[in-house]
């Protein structure tokens, strides 16, 4: 969390984003730290705020067995790309990290990418017009082909 400093040395909360909302339960079995990482899209974050949510997103996938998702909003059933690191899913690829994309229209896709291309890739989607949502997700409760 980012601090704004006050001429009295105490140092105040900067206003955390509305789209951004983090649970104060104290138990750990009922909060992860990727549970509040989700954003509507188009964001209104500034792009310094953008590249700050998607470093964190990044930071989750490091250490958990979980993954980005980003959902369009389409009449059609809408498209879904996921990323994810590649040590959690059974792809044999020599990356780091694979994009899954699910389009109604032309079925699965597996691309392996970089950390620098999933970064990319969130920050555009976070700046992409079409509505939308960037959620962070157990990969196990995530399922791609018939939905």
């Amino acid at each position: 969390m980012s601090v704004n400093s006050q001429a009295d040395g105490v140092a105040q909360p900067a206003s955390e984003p509305a789209d951004l909302v983090v649970d104060e339960i104290d138990e750990p079995a009922y909060h992860d730290p990727w549970n509040s990482l989700e954003a509507k899209v188009p964001t209104l974050r500034s792009p310094t705020g953008v590249a700050a949510f998607a470093e964190c997103v990044l930071v989750e996938l490091r250490h958990e067995p979980v993954a980005a998702r980003y959902r369009t909003k389409q009449t059609q059933g809408g498209v879904e790309t996921i990323w994810c690191r590649t040590e959690h899913t059974g792809l044999t690829v020599d990356t780091e990290y694979v994009q899954l994309r699910n389009d109604p229209r032309n079925g699965v896709d597996i691309e392996p990418c970089s950390r620098a291309a999933v970064r990319k890739a969130l920050c555009e989607c976070l700046d992409h017009e079409e509505l939308g949502r960037v959620d962070v997700q157990p990969l196990a409760a995530i399922t791609l082909g018939g939905n």
